[in-house]
């Protein structure tokens, strides 16, 4: 993962790290803490409806921009590569929990 972070001193940073790194960071840590979720909760809760889970661009851009939201854009420009990639297959994917919208409770 790639991405640039923008501190309160409006100094910015180029940020090298996997994307289970930036999940594990401190910063995610205190946003789940205030959201009252996990790190994890918090990406996911920032996806969209109707993502392609088998369309690796379409998750990349997905989790991308799902970093970005989250964090309130404190950290932009977000790229991922193929190890990010891979984590959310194997390890995000298939722990994902996936509450019912109204409609199709109704």
């Amino acid at each position: 993962m790639q991405a640039q972070i923008t501190g309160p001193n409006r100094c910015s940073l180029e940020l090298h790290m996997g994307l289970d790194d930036f999940i594990a960071s401190g910063q995610m840590a205190m946003l789940s803490k205030v959201n009252l979720c996990s790190p994890e909760e918090l990406l996911i809760d920032h996806l969209p409806e109707g993502l392609d889970w088998d369309d690796d661009q379409e998750v990349e851009t997905a989790f991308a921009q799902a970093c970005e939201m989250a964090t309130q854009v404190a950290v932009s420009r977000v790229r991922l590569d193929e190890q990010d990639i891979c984590f959310i297959r194997e390890e995000l994917i298939p722990n994902l929990q996936f509450w019912p919208t109204e409609a199709e409770v109704a």
